[in-house]
């Protein structure tokens, strides 16, 4: 497997796999330490397609959802919530 084949791959990775950043960076990393280190071929530059970062960020609670939330749970004591707020 040439450069090439490492490009295409790691460029299948993003396109095909939608795999995130991190995980594409981590084949990349691993298949280029392979090459170089175990089988002494160094490439000299990669072309590969960046895989694309989530839009979808996570969802916070504001303070009124996060207090509805709690009067809504049975045996609530907010004894853990003041454990992780101090």
């Amino acid at each position: 497997m040439g450069a090439k084949e490492v490009e295409e791959f790691i460029t299948h990775l993003a396109r095909e796999q939608t795999v995130v950043v991190s995980t594409q960076n981590q084949a990349l990393n691993a298949i280029v330490f392979l090459y170089k280190e175990v089988l002494g071929i160094k490439f000299n530059q990669l072309h590969v397609e960046q895989a694309k970062k989530p839009e979808k960020l996570p969802g916070v609670f504001t303070c009124r959802e996060s207090s509805v939330r709690q009067r809504g749970c049975k045996n609530f004591d907010g004894s853990g919530l003041k454990i992780l707020l101090g």
